[in-house]
């Protein structure tokens, strides 16, 4: 915009077209165009990782059905570059509660290696041995947090009831040999779970249950 000293008034005009004298430009004036975005966030290394890991998995599942498909060793490529996307995109570059990166965890690493042992011969090792013994670091470490945070409570306990749901399904691989063939690690992360739960409640049993209530929403 171009500034009038004599009249008083701005106008996008070199001229004033009222008194007709040249006019200076105001530094200080609005545009007549809105600003245009011209930096962005830079998350290009982030990007690269990703089509990097992907272009990994996409080669190495063409390899391995081009060349042979008698062994499937692009599984194990498939479970790894899966773990690392949750690895990197959730552990690492997330802003997620912590209580939430340790479940996630869990949960990948477990899927993972069951799936790396039934694609060597399901011998059951990630049952028998990998997911208990998971959950039992899963718990000690939340437990950690929480003895750290301990306003928390309300927080960490959704994290608690979904390891408890973890813990009734391995309820039934534990009486099921179809799927458990050593039941003792097992066994163990029940009674270790149901101890730590257990001493939570009695030791915070008022606000327990008032989280409880509002939980359940009752």
């Amino acid at each position: 915009m171009n500034d009038c000293t004599i009249c008083q008034i701005k106008t996008p005009h070199h001229v004033c077209p009222v008194c007709q004298h040249e006019l200076t430009s105001d530094p200080h004036s609005e545009s007549l165009y809105p600003e245009v975005q011209t930096t962005f966030r830079k998350n290009s290394k982030k990007k690269i990782i990703f089509f990097i890991m992907i272009s990994m998995l996409a080669i190495s599942i063409f390899i391995n059905f081009t060349v042979s498909t008698t062994v499937l060793w692009s599984l194990y490529v498939l479970g790894s570059v899966l773990y690392a996307i949750i690895l990197i995109n959730h552990t690492f570059l997330s802003d997620a509660h912590s209580g939430s990166k340790v479940l996630l965890q869990l949960c990948g690493l477990s899927l993972m290696l069951i799936l790396f042992d039934i694609n060597s011969g399901f011998y059951r090792w990630s049952i028998n041995y990998v997911v208990p013994f998971f959950g039992i670091m899963a718990i000690t470490v939340i437990t950690f947090f929480l003895l750290r945070n301990p306003n928390d409570l309300k927080i960490y306990f959704k994290y608690y009831f979904f390891l408890l749901l973890i813990n009734l399904v391995l309820v039934g691989l534990v009486n099921s040999s179809l799927y458990s063939t050593v039941q003792w690690p097992s066994a163990m992360f029940l009674f270790y779970s149901t101890f730590i739960l257990g001493g939570i409640v009695f030791f915070s049993y008022r606000k327990m249950k008032v989280e409880l209530k509002r939980f359940f929403h009752f």
